[in-house]
């Protein structure tokens, strides 16, 4: 449920993010291999937008959303969330925050496959401590929404690619998020199943009006955004 009124969802200001990697030369010598994932990348993003991060694999996409969403800190720069820095606060505050207000969809869907689709949607809930009769018919609510009422008890091996990418978007949904970061979210599906599944996006995000920030390389998905902001190598360009 949105609470802050404030006209920007994300502003990232100069964000880099450089990775350190020990390269093995010999028995006893090594080199450090730099990485610079990030060159400065500022831009922002209206509450209520659905923007398409556009780049090329490599571009640097996975690793701006995961500094968006506070599970990666970048090496400078700074990440505003409603006009909170993100890179200012402690990691406790910014695990709360990555908790209860953002919402977050893998390429990969990271699943937990001995957990149901209901089990698997409700988690979050269970570690916001929502009691377990509100979090359960949350739960089928949300299952409803993606159209998966009757596959609350299939566990992810049971279910298609499509259909577990919408487990994945309910489970997103399970803490009321302000902001929405799909990685990739039809990398891993056919191009009818990523239109579906792109389409349901858009419906959810008007619906519950919240912000969606969505990483492609895929031209065909981008016609559904209210802007584009394109990336490669690091750079917004």
């Amino acid at each position: 449920m949105k609470t802050l009124q404030y006209p920007y969802a994300v502003e990232t200001e100069n964000v880099e993010k450089i990775y350190y990697l020990s390269k093995q030369r010999g028995e006893n010598e090594h080199s450090e291999l730099i990485v610079h994932a990030l060159k400065g990348c500022t831009f922002k993003i209206k509450d209520g937008e659905f923007v398409s991060l556009l780049g090329p694999s490599g571009s640097g996409k996975t690793t701006l959303l995961e500094i968006i969403g506070g599970i990666v800190r970048p090496t400078r720069g700074n990440v505003f969330f409603y006009g909170f820095d993100l890179t200012a606060i402690k990691a406790k505050e910014l695990a709360l925050i990555r908790l209860k207000a953002i919402g977050y969809i893998f390429q990969d869907f990271r699943l937990i496959p001995v957990l149901s689709a209901f089990e698997n949607i409700e988690l979050p809930m269970v570690f916001s401590g929502i009691p377990r009769e509100v979090r359960h018919k949350k739960a089928r609510e949300l299952l409803k929404m993606v159209g998966l009422e009757n596959f609350g008890e299939h566990k992810p091996p049971q279910l298609s690619g499509g259909q577990q990418q919408r487990v994945a978007i309910a489970r997103a949904l399970a803490n009321d998020p302000m902001l929405l970061l799909a990685d990739e979210p039809t990398g891993n599906l056919d191009l009818v199943t990523a239109m579906k599944i792109i389409k349901l996006l858009r419906t959810i995000a008007k619906d519950l009006e919240i912000t969606v920030l969505l990483s492609t390389h895929d031209l065909k998905i981008i016609g559904v955004s209210d802007r584009i902001i394109r990336i490669r190598d690091g750079v917004i360009i």
